[in-house]
């Protein structure tokens, strides 16, 4: 339901909330149908009304929904007799709701990402048995499982680096320029060169099975079922994509890092490791030729050797690499392995400062405690949008 703001009493100032005294003809404000202004919520008082910030003016409005105090909100004029009608266009409340739902959903489930992995190769064989009909569904999953092939990292797959080059493109987490407006707003988005992304795969399966679905008195009851467990499926990937999304969107805003899940194979099925981007400083004129630094931490949960913490920094071509591993053997076996890791770096024309691993017993405490310092794991990091 679109809100409704009327405009009933202009205030002489902020803390002089005082109707009888301070009623003045809004008529100053030199407003015109049509027009769009900003405002601001400054307090909210009993009986739907709120203290209004227009034009740096403040005046009484009701409204039909609830606001909150420091809502920044676009209204346009509807009316200006007998009362001021002003509808809202669009609010900032609306996009850290966006937020917050989608934060709260990766901090309920911060592998659902990975499930996307796990269960693909399942319903692709099971989509084999759909009606002619429903064939460019399966032909769909079927991209979407060779696309997930390229990114899951496992001892036949193409370098680690490919990868990660290959992660944003291939997953659809760069499909849009402003989510959260698409998000708030509904607004269309092109599909550019973007259309065999896997969340593209997945739009397009979920608007097919809708239409299909659309009168469902001629489908019989199995086929429903799966169709239903289709839908279920694609709307579950399209929200983890998307709370990918946020959850970058909410970080970069806060100076935060670039947060990359990447799939590994394991006998078991798919397993989701963290990588987090952050750059230190940027290039200069005055740095010029020696690049910007960044680092990267990565946390692995790996069969063998259990958790690993990687810590790298790169300033230019010179680059430092600190292992944590829980123990001491762990620490020796990851250390045999640094002289050939050395000799790939120099190979690909980086200058190694540094190669160490440490023990670190609490590997677990040590993720949570970087997890802790991170804006989308803050909530004051949504009044960013406020």
């Amino acid at each position: 339901m679109t809100t409704i703001l009327t405009a009933t009493t202009k205030i002489a100032g902020v803390t002089e909330i005082n109707r009888s005294s301070s009623r003045t003809n809004l008529g100053a404000l030199s407003l015109s149908v049509g027009d769009t202004l900003e405002a601001t919520v400054m307090k909210a008082l009993p009986g739907s009304q709120y203290l209004m910030n227009i034009k740096n003016s403040s005046m009484l409005a009701d409204s039909q929904m609830p606001l909150t105090a420091g809502e920044k909100i676009t209204v346009q004029v509807e009316k200006l007799t007998p009362a001021i009608l002003l509808r809202v266009i669009s609010s900032t409340q609306g996009e850290a709701a966006v937020i917050n739902k989608y934060l709260l959903l990766h901090r309920s489930n911060p592998v659902a990402l990975g499930e996307i992995f796990s269960k693909i190769g399942e319903l692709l064989t099971n989509s084999k048995s759909l009606p002619p009909s429903l064939m460019i569904i399966n032909a769909n999953l079927e991209k979407i499982s060779q696309l997930s092939e390229k990114i899951i990292v496992s001892g036949i797959t193409q370098p680690f680096v490919n990868n990660l080059t290959n992660y944003a493109k291939i997953l659809g987490l760069n499909m849009e320029h402003d989510l959260v407006k698409y998000l708030v707003q509904g607004s269309k988005i092109s599909k550019g060169d973007d259309q065999t992304s896997v969340k593209r795969l997945f739009m397009d399966i979920l608007q097919n099975l809708n239409a299909f679905m659309g009168d469902v008195s001629n489908i019989d009851d199995t086929l429903l079922n799966q169709l239903k467990q289709l839908c279920s499926f694609a709307e579950e990937s399209i929200s983890a994509l998307e709370a990918h999304q946020i959850l970058n969107v909410v970080s970069r805003e806060s100076d935060g890092p670039y947060i990359l899940q990447i799939p590994f194979a394991f006998p078991e099925g798919v397993r989701m490791q963290d990588i987090y981007i952050e750059r230190e400083n940027e290039q200069g004129k005055a740095d010029e030729g020696k690049g910007a630094s960044f680092r990267m931490t990565i946390f692995l949960d790996l069969d063998q050797i259990g958790e690993i913490t990687l810590d790298a920094r790169f300033k230019g071509k010179k680059v430092d690499f600190v292992f944590h591993c829980q123990n001491e053997y762990i620490s020796h076996f990851v250390g045999n392995y640094l002289d050939e890791l050395k000799v790939k770096l120099e190979g690909a024309g980086y200058d190694v400062g540094g190669l160490q691993c440490l023990v670190e017993e609490n590997i677990y405490v040590m993720r949570q405690e970087y997890l802790s310092r991170q804006p989308f794991n803050n909530r004051l990091a949504l009044s960013l949008f406020a």
